[in-house]
């Protein structure tokens, strides 16, 4: 099914793993294998359980850095995780530790097994970004709403520095009763020149 919605929209893979229930190789081989794969400009991880968590973690911060990785883990719902163990005979075990190490090792993690395609096409098209900051430009509640979802991913929203601000400004005309923009940017209301 996951192949058949990235067929539909439109999205080339140049490999799809099923891992099973891991007998022999597990998601860090294949990750390790992607990552040196020159077909393969992003991976895309459905994981419901990791056999081997001291494995993956060194497979994944030897790769830090060359593609983007976006994961989407089944089971972070303690009530969830006794249906993986049915499935796949896998302990999902605990989120908050398999998110801490998302982060120590800079995958995305998302929140839609099928949004994770449209994450993984939009950064094979950019630049893998160097850090977790991000800059926001937006109009009211679009700041706001992106502002909550990059921190709730890892990333931070850090105001800008006074050159910035001040190269903005010049830029754009900014009503007088408008805020001066901090990050995000918010140009609801503002003239551009």
């Amino acid at each position: 099914m996951f192949a058949q919605v990235a067929s539909d929209k439109g999205y080339g893979l140049s490999k799809f793993v099923s891992a099973g229930n891991q007998a022999d190789l597990d998601v860090a081989d294949y990750l390790e294998y992607l990552a040196d794969d020159p077909d393969t400009k992003a991976i895309v991880m459905y994981i419901e359980g990791i056999s081997d968590g001291r494995k993956l973690f060194r497979v994944a911060r030897g790769m830090a850095g060359k593609k983007p990785v976006i994961v989407y883990k089944a089971g972070k719902n303690p009530a969830v995780a006794r249906v993986t163990m049915s499935h796949t005979a896998s302990i999902a075990g605990k989120d908050r530790i398999f998110d801490a190490m998302c982060q120590q090792v800079g995958f995305i993690r998302a929140n839609d097994l099928f949004g994770s395609l449209d994450m993984a096409a939009i950064l094979t098209r950019q630049p893998l970004p160097k850090g977790n900051r991000v800059g926001i430009l937006g109009t009211g509640g679009q700041c706001v709403v992106l502002s909550d979802i990059c921190v709730s991913m890892g990333m931070e929203v850090p105001e800008l520095s006074n050159e910035d601000i001040s190269f903005i400004i010049s830029e754009v005309e900014f009503p007088p009763h408008a805020p001066t923009p901090r990050n995000p940017v918010d140009f609801a209301g503002a003239n551009r020149t």
